[in-house]
């Protein structure tokens, strides 16, 4: 009740658009997250559905029920086996929000979702990008292994899609690139964030759990194929997005499972200062500046040295 005294409040209310792709959901999946769009403490939202070919009869008539149970609820069709990405791009063609958010077929969201996304809108009206941390729910409500993410990192988004669920992105940026592109079933997602990220700097995070992604997701059908496929389409993702931003550079696998690492070719021979601050231990300082003479490779460096008032002052023979 609070939370929605404090809607009243805001001067800034925009409608906010999600969308849902829906392949042969599990019933209680299904309902459970069109629930907790329902359940949302902002009322300013539209739901914007689009099932494929292999969506059951039961799914469909939940969805029906759904439909004309809230007017805010908008359903499509895609006949046929339809990519993850024409299911969202149909279910963005529906979408009249200021804002769009995604949302995957057996997950849920946070009651507050919405309303923690707009409440930052107050703040930063000229957000482009807001996105929030994540848990796992099982099929009996439990919540847990939560990812608690950091603040914009363009770096960390290199080596994986931590920003991911829940985002909302400026529903006119999402026009401006077209939507969602053919051929990354899968890592869909991480190619759009690569390609928005290119076109603003307006990005925030709601360092809240706002979004619970289905533990049991595993076992949902969905056409994204299989892992090894989806991989290579997020490198090519990641080697695509490197050539736009004028960048040259490889794309290698990271050393932890669903991680890149991305090395950049290196032009000329820039200087490297290497700061080292000091106080006494000078046996420490002289290790610790032999080992850099020792190691590296690379050539062009200086070292600076900065003493916090060492109460012995001695000088190496380094």
């Amino acid at each position: 009740m609070r939370l929605r005294d404090e809607v009243s409040s805001f001067g800034y209310r925009p409608l906010v658009s999600i969308l849902l792709p829906v392949f042969d959901s599990e019933r209680e999946w299904l309902e459970r997250g069109l629930d907790s769009v329902i359940s949302q403490v902002y009322p300013g939202w539209e739901l914007c559905i689009c099932g494929d070919g292999s969506t059951g009869e039961r799914a469909r008539e939940i969805l029906d029920r759904y439909e004309r149970l809230d007017e805010r609820i908008k359903v499509t069709y895609l006949e046929g086996g339809a990519s993850v990405s024409g299911l969202l791009n149909a279910s963005l063609s529906l979408a009249r929000g200021e804002f769009v958010g995604l949302l995957n077929h057996g997950d849920e969201l946070a009651s507050d979702a919405f309303f923690e996304v707009v409440k930052l809108l107050q703040e930063h009206p000229r957000a482009d990008l807001i996105y929030s941390d994540v848990d796992e729910i099982d099929e009996k409500g439990n919540r847990s292994n939560p990812h608690f993410k950091p603040g914009w990192s363009p770096d960390l988004l290199l080596s994986t899609n931590y920003v991911s669920h829940l985002s909302v992105y400026r529903g006119s940026l999402l026009d401006e690139i077209s939507g969602f592109r053919k051929g990354f079933d899968g890592c869909q997602d991480y190619d759009l964030v690569l390609r928005v990220t290119e076109r603003t700097d307006e990005i925030y995070h709601v360092p809240k759990v706002l979004y619970h992604w289905r533990a049991a997701a595993g076992l949902l059908a969905s056409p994204d194929g299989d892992k090894s496929r989806v991989r290579e389409r997020a490198h090519r993702a990641l080697s695509e997005a490197l050539v736009r931003r004028g960048f040259e550079g490889s794309v290698e696998d990271g050393y932890l499972p669903d991680r890149f690492r991305v090395r950049f070719k290196i032009k000329g021979e820039p200087k490297v200062s290497i700061i080292i601050p000091t106080r006494d231990n000078v046996s420490f300082l002289k290790r610790c500046i032999e080992s850099v003479e020792r190691l590296t490779t690379y050539r062009n460096y200086e070292l600076l040295i900065i003493d916090n008032s060492s109460a012995t002052r001695r000088r190496s023979s380094t």
